[in-house]
């Protein structure tokens, strides 16, 4: 129902749902349940797609919510499995360039995309894609390892940098 509810109409009760799955998504199992929830398939899907919205509301949420949701190897693997399957609409290509542009959305900032990054890279797939030298990934990461703005978006990316290293 929680999930159900991030879509609706009234901004103050989806806002509160949102909330509600990065509350729920700090607890491990609790994550795993929600990336395979039969019930409600596709909500790392959903809140990719969200992200990418340049005029989401609660994409700032949303972040945190994918950021939560990916700490553990087992879930970041389900979910690069995901977006390498959706790639089209919900890849790392479009993740990318999303946290690279400023000002993407108006209403957000989007820091919290580094950590997710860094989480997704726990997976091989995910390194992969960020060493690749035909995608310029790391060179356009690697100006955010000195981003003053935020700390969070800088910690991200530095992590992120730190996991395809080693």
């Amino acid at each position: 129902a929680i999930v159900r509810t991030m879509n609706d109409s009234q901004e103050a009760i989806s806002k509160d749902a949102f909330l509600a799955v990065v509350n729920i998504s700090t607890d491990e199992s609790l994550a795993w349940q929600l990336v395979n929830m039969e019930s409600q398939p596709g909500i790392v899907r959903h809140l990719i797609a969200y992200v990418l919205q340049p005029d989401s509301v609660h994409a700032d949420i949303a972040c945190m919510a994918l950021s939560n949701l990916s700490r553990s190897e087992r879930c970041s693997q389900k979910i690069v499995q995901e977006m390498v399957e959706e790639r089209d609409s919900i890849g790392f290509d479009k993740l990318i360039e999303v946290f690279c542009k400023e000002n993407y959305n108006p209403k957000a900032k989007l820091h919290y995309l580094g950590p997710f990054l860094c989480n997704l890279t726990q997976v091989r797939e995910a390194r992969k894609y960020v060493l690749d030298k035909t995608r310029c990934v790391v060179q356009r990461l690697l100006p955010y390892t000195q981003y003053e703005a935020s700390t969070v978006r800088r910690g991200g990316i530095v992590g992120t940098l730190r996991n395809c290293c080693f």
